[in-house]
């Protein structure tokens, strides 16, 4: 799952997750529709990222009945500005690809994965992108897409990155789409992939 949401409050602020759940099949396909609609509820009414998830985590062990897990980044951008303000619900650590070439590098922060555990640990954080800058999320069908000798991992990943530091948003998606396809082959795979790269462009005034 990924996921825009426009803040209500704010025009420049701009919400953005992307999660992964444990399992497959119709049990999780519903499983993370009610997780997205837990968090475009928390993300209407003026939050911070980390309490989002907190919250989103209360609501899911409130539930009586077995549920799968979820992983969750969740990022609120301001859009004039750049400033990047997230928390880490287990989920993948994105990339900050940065346009004036410095090697890509994961964003900081912990925290635990949402429905497993009734407490637990979110660390906020902030960056902020400087215009050409991209932001690449994706979930570990990427980084563990595999072929006869193993996985695509994240050094992997990184190297093509740093290939294209200057390229567009829609430039290193294809570059590293490329790159897993040509890794994986006709290898068959155990999980699905998403890939998200957004760039900060200058603001016409």
């Amino acid at each position: 799952l990924y996921d825009f949401i426009p803040d209500p409050h704010d025009p420049d602020l701009l919400h953005l997750v992307i999660a992964d759940v444990t399992g497959k099949g119709v049990p999780a396909a519903m499983f993370m529709a009610v997780c997205r609609t837990i968090i475009r509820t928390e993300a209407q009414n003026g939050r911070s990222p980390a309490n989002i998830l907190l919250r989103t985590n209360q609501q899911l062990m409130s539930e009586k009945r077995s549920l799968p897990f979820i992983t969750v980044f969740f990022g609120t951008l301001h859009l004039k500005t750049g400033r990047l303000v997230y928390a880490l619900g287990g989920h993948d650590r994105p990339y900050w690809v940065r346009a004036d070439g410095q090697p890509p590098r994961q964003l900081s922060g912990q925290g635990m994965l949402l429905g497993a555990f009734p407490t637990i640990r979110v660390d906020e954080q902030e960056i902020t992108l400087a215009v050409g800058d991209s932001l690449v999320l994706y979930t570990d069908g990427i980084t563990e897409a595999r072929n006869e000798a193993g996985l695509f991992d994240e050094a992997r990943l990184e190297a093509v990155m740093a290939g294209c530091v200057t390229g567009s948003a829609s430039d290193i998606a294809q570059r590293i789409l490329d790159a897993v396809h040509q890794f994986t082959g006709s290898h068959p795979q155990s999980d699905d992939m998403t890939l998200v790269v957004l760039q900060r462009e200058a603001v016409l005034t």
